[in-house]
């Protein structure tokens, strides 16, 4: 997703491709760039994870090889539930980034529950945008920050990601809805479907479009709320965008979640997340990592611009 003012100008940026090939100790990765049409490489480095990042920007081909330094932290571990016994929140575990997640859904009483675990995130991770989904955290959550998403009636769902020593231990970072009304619609067929006569607030309204082997294609429609770093917060932009495959539109303006051309539709204007910027990124900079089931070699492909 770009802003108005790059599209204007023909640009492109995304990241197309990062092969990430992980193992227990630091790896040596290739420390190169593509400058004036020529690959130019420097002594190589050594991280966590090997990553090649490659864009285009005004039919520019760029490439840069290099690293990603993930940070280790110690995250509590447990699960509180009115259905499950006491746990303590002194057990910890060892990753990358904590997760902090809290529902508050309603049971067949209509009564409304709450259920908190705290978690370490998969070895390693890389992360880059946000796919909210009713499972939190979903398969991407920037790192310092909270996020509320209504879909359904009157649940809720909170997913957090931090990079502290027991930042998990309570939620990390205050979330206060925002004021913008929009349409609610859990497990819809179709994007013009929304619960009769209900509606949230929040920071922006949503349309989420997920394809589902076998099944069909899914629509959720609610209300998404951010706290937490003003990196988190600029993360998410109105507009378009495309992560591992799920589709994303997110406005501002009231109830401008009605269907896709009505979200589609609203001015996206100063809309661009804090990972897409001008300058390409540096070789060995830290970056946020994303939830993705680990294996051997990890294929990581990028929110994709809407042509």
């Amino acid at each position: 997703m770009m802003s108005t003012q790059l599209l204007s100008t023909s640009v492109t940026f995304g990241l197309l491709l990062a092969l990430a090939l992980t193992t227990a100790e630091a790896v040596r990765c290739k420390n190169c760039r593509n400058v004036d049409g020529t690959v130019r490489c420097d002594e190589s480095c050594q991280g966590d994870v090997c990553v090649l990042w490659q864009w285009r920007e005004k039919d520019i081909d760029h490439l840069i090889q290099g690293l990603v330094a993930l940070p280790t932290v110690d995250c509590r571990n447990y699960v509180e539930a009115p259905f499950i016994s006491p746990q303590s929140k002194e057990t910890t575990c060892q990753a990358n980034y904590c997760f902090f997640t809290q529902t508050h859904v309603s049971n067949f009483k209509g009564e409304m529950e709450m259920q908190t675990t705290a978690n370490c995130g998969q070895l390693p991770q890389y992360s880059f945008d946000v796919q909210v989904a009713s499972i939190w955290p979903g398969p991407g959550v920037i790192a310092g920050g909270c996020y509320l998403l209504q879909a359904k009636g009157q649940d809720t769902t909170l997913g957090c990601m931090c990079d502290t020593d027991s930042c998990n231990l309570d939620q990390p970072y205050e979330v206060v809805p925002g004021s913008v009304r929009c349409h609610l619609g859990y497990n819809i067929v179709s994007d013009s479907d929304s619960e009769q006569d209900a509606t949230c607030t929040g920071d922006f309204c949503l349309i989420q479009k997920t394809a589902i082997p076998q099944f069909g294609v899914n629509y959720m429609k609610g209300c998404l709320s951010i706290g937490g770093s003003s990196a988190a917060k600029r993360s998410v932009q109105a507009g378009y965008r495309n992560i591992l495959g799920v589709e994303q539109w997110l406005c501002k303006t009231d109830l401008c979640n009605k269907d896709i051309d009505t979200a589609s539709a609203v001015d996206t204007a100063d809309s661009r997340p804090a990972s897409q910027t001008d300058s390409a990124p540096s070789l060995s900079s830290s970056i946020p990592t994303v939830f993705l089931v680990f294996v051997a070699a990890i294929v990581i492909f990028s929110t994709q611009t809407r042509s």
